[in-house]
């Protein structure tokens, strides 16, 4: 039996081909994961849509581990104005329709020599290690 996984992995793309990564065997199905088109951007206040999913998915992403973190949908759409401030970075990442994958932010220290990485939220189908990794390099 085949299973055709389609994910939205963060990972660099060859236009807008879907490509198969690999396949993978796990209790005797095989799965196939297939590459999306992600774009990244640096966001900014005109991005109206984009802003109201970055707050969402802060939300939604810390609710379980640090619920206070930002407890509400104003909580994240005030993180997300404040790191549109000149001197930070807010880059997202969304697929070929529009919807937000994920996003990070970056804090200026020491004099411009060192960029803090705050926040870093991913939806939790692109979620692995390496390409939250992928991406945060792609921000300095």
């Amino acid at each position: 039996m085949i299973i055709w996984q389609a994910t939205k992995n963060i990972f660099p793309s060859f236009g807008n081909k879907k490509r198969v990564i690999a396949p993978a065997k796990a209790a005797g199905v095989m799965t196939y994961f297939i590459e999306h088109r992600m774009i990244n951007i640096t966001l900014s206040p005109d991005h109206d849509n984009l802003i109201k999913q970055a707050a969402q998915l802060l939300v939604e992403a810390f609710r379980e581990h640090w619920p206070d973190a930002w407890p509400t949908i104003e909580a994240g759409l005030r993180e997300v104005h404040e790191m549109l401030e000149t001197g930070r970075i807010c880059r997202v990442a969304v697929d070929d329709k529009g919807n937000l994958l994920g996003i990070i932010g970056g804090i200026p220290g020491y004099s411009g020599n060192v960029w803090e990485l705050h926040p870093l939220a991913v939806q939790p189908p692109c979620r692995d290690r390496a390409s939250a990794a992928r991406w945060a390099k792609r921000v300095k």
